[in-house]
């Protein structure tokens, strides 16, 4: 108990208690209990004792301690990357967490790709002039028909107060989005069917027409299902990171208020004149000085080979054997070896004439 390991005192929901007492709690209620480690006058000498209480309150508060100024305020610290207010944390700050290539930092949803083969609004809506009584929705068809799906749309139309007979692009944002992607979650609308042999309604939602598609793209394990509905998909931006490949958590952490991918945009010649104009606090500018140092060395070298132009998420396959070569060979150079001649084999080739 907390007792027996030495300690006097306890705060339990903002009251300090002696632990000779008798302490009563009610079972039912959730409590705040926080133990009372240290009492310290702020004097010169005290820095072994307020070390060693605070060790001491972070291994018996799991890593976080609470400081209260009596009088003024309290502070609340934690040893770990995370916030004990909103309960956000982060891993150790890695190398591998700004890979998109590592599991550590690829986001969750496109696996470090930045793309995913989706549903193309534009494929499901090829001609926004037509109407929906004219095929607007493609996977769809003509509507409406008399069947069952065609007694929902009604029903939408009844709701969100639309005509089937409006050109697509003249319908209102809402209507269009409650069309493609459904209703909003928890919503239900009232949804009514007659036909010869039955009549009713029930309360519900409307899935929409794109979710649907996806859904049934995943589950049918009809080929012919799939070819189908893959008219309709095309390669778009990971609608998690939007393009950007990392874990928001990776994106986070900035540089000049950009996280890496806004620096990857970038040609080389702005971020050569964006890290030479950088400004750090000390304690940064330590940390940060061999590395700064690597960076401006490597930009350097490109912008005075002719590469200034070249942005840093360009593709390799896209590069010229020429652009390639030089890239190569600031990698090497910036490994600072001594004693290695480079041969290079038509160097400039791909390169604008004015480089050569």
């Amino acid at each position: 108990s907390i007792a027996q390991e030495g300690f006097v005192r306890v705060r339990i929901d903002g009251e300090e208690i002696n632990l000779s007492k008798k302490i009563d709690l009610e079972k039912n209620i959730k409590h705040s209990i926080e133990v009372l480690v240290d009492r310290l006058v702020s004097k010169k000498g005290i820095k072994d004792r307020l070390t060693g209480s605070i060790e001491l309150a972070l291994k018996v508060g799991n890593g976080l301690v609470i400081i209260d100024e009596i009088g003024k305020k309290e502070h609340l610290y934690s040893e770990f990357f995370s916030c004990p207010k909103c309960d956000i944390s982060f891993e150790e700050l890695q190398p591998r967490a700004f890979s998109f290539n590592s599991p550590f930092g690829a986001c969750n949803g496109c696996d470090g790709l930045g793309t995913k083969v989706s549903i193309d609004p534009e494929f499901v809506i090829p001609d926004p002039k037509k109407s929906l009584i004219q095929g607007a929705i493609d996977p769809i068809g003509e509507q409406p028909r008399g069947n069952w799906y065609s007694a929902i749309l009604k029903s939408l139309a009844f709701h969100y107060d639309f005509n089937f007979t409006t050109p697509w692009k003249k319908l209102t944002e809402e209507v269009q989005r409650v069309l493609l992607y459904g209703t909003h979650p928890g919503e239900k609308i009232t949804m009514s069917y007659q036909s010869e042999k039955f009549k009713g309604e029930y309360k519900g939602k409307f899935e929409g027409v794109i979710p649907n598609l996806q859904r049934r793209y995943t589950q049918t394990k009809s080929g012919q299902m799939r070819d189908w509905i893959e008219k309709y998909m095309a390669i778009q931006n990971c609608p998690e990171c939007s393009g950007a490949r990392l874990k928001p958590a990776s994106l986070a952490v900035t540089i000049g208020k950009k996280h890496i991918q806004e620096l990857t945009e970038e040609t080389v010649g702005i971020l050569h004149e964006f890290f030479n104009n950088i400004k750090l606090s000390k304690r940064d500018a330590e940390i940060a000085e061999q590395i700064i140092k690597e960076i401006k060395s490597r930009l350097n070298f490109l912008v005075n080979v002719g590469l200034d132009y070249l942005t840093l998420n360009r593709s390799s396959g896209t590069l010229s054997g020429g652009e390639s070569q030089r890239i190569r060979l600031a990698t090497q150079i910036g490994s600072q070896l001594v004693g290695v001649l480079y041969i290079l084999d038509e160097p400039t080739i791909g390169l604008h004439q004015r480089d050569n």
